[in-house]
């Protein structure tokens, strides 16, 4: 006789492996329940030992790559691995087996000098860019003026979007874990829907950037749009926003200045005709995981940098809080290698 039941029953993790938090069962199948001790006794069987993937119940992907984490079934969720487990349970980021780059040659630094004649991104499978996630960020990206002291007007179909994109990063693992997390440190108290708005004035709140009475900026517009203020670029540090521009021909690759790991760069670019002398992202993470991981960051240590570790690979995350609001709204994240 089988050690585990595999019927589905309030006290199984049979068919319900890394479903969100269901306090009407017995024991629970999402991905922190061993630090709340509530795991049903065959979350090991039906979910970790059969390589199923956190909330879709796949196969979970494997690489080969260098430096790759593979946590363990009951290993503690803390800062010095929450970037891996973010990484592990998110059903939208990219395989890096989807994406080529192509690093050219070494920038120089602070030159507007083209030595590399190349794209960054030499193919992107652009399959998973049908995901609700994608789809629902790129539909936000031209709701944003990058002009310093332009408003951002928001309109009914504008808040719609925003909504859209909250609803999808809210019911992600990636974002279930963090608020879990953020709980479970004290960090945050509130209910999920408390913690949907706490995202959206973080991110989505705008306010002026320069002080003044114009509402031109807002996180989320700085960090996965990009903005410009007089011949410089600021902000934009979303790969997937890069990858997009340069397709269009607004974005020219400059050359590299740092590389970490299979997925960390560091480069300069010009985008239509304003200069950003450094820029970095992790290459194929979701807006999720970037937006979650930031978050963390910027209600942990506010203006200050967050050490992290992701598949082996160390780097820091850099923010800041947006002076000119009442309350934290972020001005600025990004990643430093």
């Amino acid at each position: 006789m089988s050690h585990f039941s595999l019927a589905v029953s309030d006290d199984s993790c049979s068919g319900r492996c890394y479903a969100h938090l269901d306090n009407s069962r017995g024991c629970q199948c999402n991905y922190i329940c061993h630090k709340y001790g509530d795991c049903c006794l065959d979350f090991d069987y039906a979910c970790r030992h059969k390589g199923t993937s956190p909330h879709t119940g796949a196969p979970a992907a494997t690489t080969s790559s260098p430096g790759q984490n593979t946590l363990g079934p009951h290993t503690p969720v803390s800062r010095n691995n929450i970037a891996d487990v973010l990484w592990q349970v998110d059903p939208d980021k990219f395989d890096m087996a989807d994406i080529t780059i192509n690093l050219g040659n070494h920038a120089i630094s602070g030159k507007t000098t083209d030595v590399s004649q190349d794209n960054l991104f030499t193919h992107v499978n652009t399959a998973p860019l049908s995901k609700p996630i994608y789809k629902a960020l790129m539909e936000l990206w031209d709701n944003y003026i990058p002009t310093r002291g332009a408003s951002d007007l928001v309109s009914i179909n504008d808040k719609a979007e925003i909504d859209n994109f909250l609803d999808l990063a809210m019911a992600s693992p990636v974002m279930e874990t963090t608020y879990n997390y953020l709980v479970d440190q004290h960090i945050f108290s509130g209910s999920k829907t408390v913690f949907r708005d706490k995202i959206f004035s973080l991110w989505f709140e705008p306010y002026s950037r320069s002080g003044g009475s114009s509402k031109d900026s807002s996180g989320f517009e700085h960090v996965f749009v990009g903005e410009y203020k007089s011949s410089i670029v600021e902000g934009f540090h979303s790969w997937l926003r890069f990858y997009s521009e340069e397709q269009a021909g607004h974005a020219n690759y400059l050359g590299y200045l740092k590389k970490v790991g299979p997925q960390m760069v560091e480069f300069s670019f010009i985008w239509n005709g304003h200069f950003k002398k450094i820029d970095s992202f992790i290459v194929g993470s979701s807006p999720v995981f970037d937006m979650a991981l930031a978050t963390i960051c910027i209600l942990t240590r506010p203006n200050m940098s967050c050490s992290y570790t992701l598949n082996g690979y160390h780097f820091n995350i850099k923010q800041y809080d947006e002076a000119h609001t009442s309350g934290v709204q972020v001005a600025t994240a990004y990643t430093v290698f």
